[in-house]
């Protein structure tokens, strides 16, 4: 519902809405209360004042949806073997009632002795009728701002942002099945966070003659703090009580708050004659509290020209080319924010954090971050240059190419463990990243009642490491750094895949084969290469022979050639308008690139059956001397490693799937009653549409979501991860939604 109006000097507009959306899983649902104002006074023919205030009330419920959660029913059905029931049966066959809370009794995997091979004591269809996983949140968010006008080419403006959510989360396991059989648990977390945003702005805009200029100068302050607060009690007293009191055993409690600080001075100058020629030029400088003193501050700043081609008097009679721009601008921008674990790290990377202990009751410290106080701002030099352009009002779009240059990473360097610590942040190494992005829309149809456009943008993107960090033992850039599938190396992408090549399966034994590779020498010595990148730092390569082994672990890591990287990625759809009715679809797509599909391979084990569930595919297994498949024997105590350890489905290339897509995101048919009809209903305007999303996806495999990334343990903190392409096995994959709606206008 939507309320507007006003004077010539006030105006106002609230609205309120609300919105119950149930989920497809079992006790789960989301329901959002939100309320928004707008006001504007023109307090003065000088002064004007501007507010803008919303709140949302908001209640999820989601059960049985925790990464850490063995009730996740997400992971359940993926790994949960199809041969095992839902409800508990007796000899006869009939189904057991549940002595506990009544009704049919769901199988739990624990009968008499015997255990499920896969989630004793685990069925989320029973317990997800039982736990409880809610969280409530309050959302606030106000903006004012003061608007002061003086000496007719000059303006001052004060802008303050307040942002606050409040989040309180009760999960309750129950005391009878599941995760805490016969005690039930009780946990909370509560979460606040706040930001404050103030700026001032003195501009000034003023003509001569055909010459334009713009410029401002501003100050900004930003201050954000998270205060995290969470504890456990177990031994539960009522089934369904999130209270404490319910609980009688302490298990945990813990709290923490972190925050950042930036404060920022910042100019632009605009300039153009004609609105044929246009300049401009900003500079900013910037102090964030997460670098030590001394390192706080950055500079940073940008140029930019532009030139309306089409403006132009030698254009005026080139009818048909509607719009031709030429841009091109060149900046530097800086960046502090880079991930860590734990997470808290990262607003504090120039300090050494401990974690106090109990130890007997007296208090311990232990390491658990190493700081850098060398610590300072990541830069990024970025040239772009494009055009835009009409024709004939037939076909306009955009194309831009950019070129970024990133120095002073900020990272994660690993080192060697008896340091006391894996890793630490620096600034080091060098980065390329370039692309081209296009944006295209064709006016295929345009009359007054039949209207269609066909629109497609997309873009290509490839980086490379142009420096890599020093290697604090040798003093020369390090030869590679692995981040979980990929390797950083000089001359290749952060996201080519460095693992073993698979080589298919043994015909007469049934093993997976993997390629190794030896370093042939001058006189005829074979050198065997376990890792590719660190053995070429010291040795020559003379001749590369590769042969099989079943052995992965003597196998070659190397570049595989293949990136997580798309070739081209974008969307396309289309708009049509006939009479009144509308059908508007947006596709998004993405063509090549490689992601390492965990799940697949979790799928594909060799264990015992009902150990873990299987993938059709697993029917394509080798069973009998000469078999030929790409699939090996199913074997889980021997195989061809040492010790006749079995490597089947170990980390390969063989679970590089492709990453290209295509998703019908959205498609929307609606239509509007003609004036002749909502004047007699005496209505402004009436219309009803139907839409869908994610109605269609189509992907290299069956249920494989690369644009659903996770790695493989469900919890990501790697920002390499979050390309990796895996599908996560514990949350929803994009939700097909079907809705329509009325709107009427009064």
């Amino acid at each position: 519902m939507k309320i507007s109006g006003g004077t010539d000097k006030m105006t106002h507009y609230t609205s309120f809405s609300y919105l119950k959306d149930e989920g497809y899983y079992i006790s789960s649902d989301y329901e959002r209360f939100n309320v928004r104002n707008n006001m504007s006074n023109q307090i003065a023919p000088w002064l004007k004042a501007t507010t803008s205030l919303s709140y949302a009330y908001m209640i999820t419920n989601r059960p049985g949806q925790s990464d850490s959660n063995m009730n996740n029913g997400f992971q359940f059905v993926n790994g949960m073997p199809s041969i095992f029931p839902v409800f508990e049966r007796d000899e006869e066959g009939n189904i057991v009632q549940d002595t506990n809370i009544g009704g049919n009794k769901y199988d739990y995997g624990m009968n008499a002795g015997y255990q499920r091979p896969f989630g004793a004591g685990i069925n989320p269809a029973g317990a997800l009728l039982l736990d409880e996983d809610e969280i409530k949140s309050h959302q606030f968010n106000g903006n004012a701002s003061f608007e002061a006008r003086f000496l007719k080419y000059f303006k001052l403006t004060a802008n303050l942002g307040l942002q606050y959510l409040g989040q309180a989360e009760n999960e309750l396991t129950n005391p009878y099945y599941g995760d805490s059989a016969g005690k039930g648990q009780i946990i909370k977390y509560q979460t606040n966070y706040l930001n404050f945003t103030a700026n001032q702005i003195l501009s000034w805009s003023q003509s001569f003659g055909k010459n334009n200029f713009d410029a401002f100068v501003a100050h900004e302050s930003t201050n954000s703090t998270t205060a995290v607060s969470y504890g456990s009690k177990s031994k539960i007293v009522r089934p369904d009580n999130t209270e404490w009191s319910n609980g009688v055993v302490m298990d945990y409690m813990e709290s923490y708050t972190y925050g950042y600080a930036i404060e920022s001075y910042f100019e632009q100058l605009r300039y153009d004659w004609d609105n044929k020629y246009f300049l401009h030029g900003t500079i900013r400088a910037d102090g964030s509290s997460r670098f030590s003193k001394g390192n706080k501050w950055g500079t940073f700043g940008s140029v930019g020209a532009a030139w309306a081609i089409t403006n132009e008097e030698f254009m005026k009679n080139v009818k048909w080319l509607k719009n031709l721009k030429y841009k091109i601008s060149w900046g530097v921008l800086g960046n502090q924010d880079f991930i860590t674990s734990p997470v808290i790290a990262g607003y504090y990377p120039y300090a050494d954090l401990y974690q106090i202990n109990n130890l007997n009751d007296n208090y311990t410290f232990s390491f658990v971050f190493k700081g850098n106080p060398n610590l300072t701002w990541e830069r990024s030099s970025t040239f772009n240059t494009g055009i835009e352009f009409n024709i004939a009002d037939i076909l306009e779009g955009e194309v831009e190419y950019f070129h970024k240059k990133t120095t002073n990473m900020l990272f994660m360097k690993q080192v060697a463990p008896s340091l006391g610590y894996a890793s630490y942040p620096v600034n080091d190494g060098a980065l390329v990243n370039q692309g081209v992005e296009f944006s295209l829309t064709a006016h295929l149809l345009n009359k007054k009642d039949y209207k269609f456009d066909f629109r497609v943008n997309g873009g290509y993107y490839k980086n490379e490491m142009t420096k890599m960090p020093i290697d604090e033992t040798t003093g020369k850039e390090k030869a590679i750094e692995l981040s979980t599938y990929y390797g950083w190396a000089k001359g290749h992408s952060l996201y080519d895949f460095y693992m073993r090549e698979y080589a298919g399966v043994d015909p007469q034994t049934g093993y997976a084969l993997y390629n190794q590779y030896y370093n042939v020498k001058p006189n005829g010595d074979r050198e065997l290469i376990t890792d590719m990148e660190t053995y070429k730092s010291t040795n020559a390569i003379n001749k590369l022979e590769v042969e099989q082994t079943s052995d992965w672990s003597q196998a070659t890591k190397k570049f595989v050639g293949k990136s997580a990287i798309p070739a081209l990625q974008g969307g396309f759809g289309f708009d049509l308008y006939a009479k009144g009715f509308t059908l508007n679809a947006t596709f998004s797509y993405g063509i090549g690139g490689y992601g390492f599909d965990y799940n697949y391979l979790a799928l594909m084990h060799n264990g015992t059956a009902g150990s873990y569930n299987w993938h059709k595919d697993i029917e394509k297994r080798w069973q009998n001397p000469g078999d030929i498949t790409d699939v090996p024997r199913l074997s889980m105590d021997y195989g061809g490693g040492a010790d006749a350890t079995n490597y089947a489905n170990a980390t390969s290339t063989r679970f590089l799937t492709s990453r290209s897509y295509l998703n019908l995101s959205n498609i929307r048919l609606g239509y509007t009653f003609p004036r002749s009809i909502t004047s007699k209903l005496k209505i402004g305007g009436l219309s009803v549409y139907v839409s869908g999303d994610n109605l269609f996806y189509l992907s290299s495999r069956k249920g494989y979501v690369p644009t659903a990334s996770s790695g493989n343990s469900d919890t990501v903190n790697n920002d390499n991860n979050n390309d990796s392409g895996e599908s996560g096995r514990s949350q929803y994959t994009p939700l097909s939604t079907i809705m329509g709606g009325i709107q009427v206008q009064f």
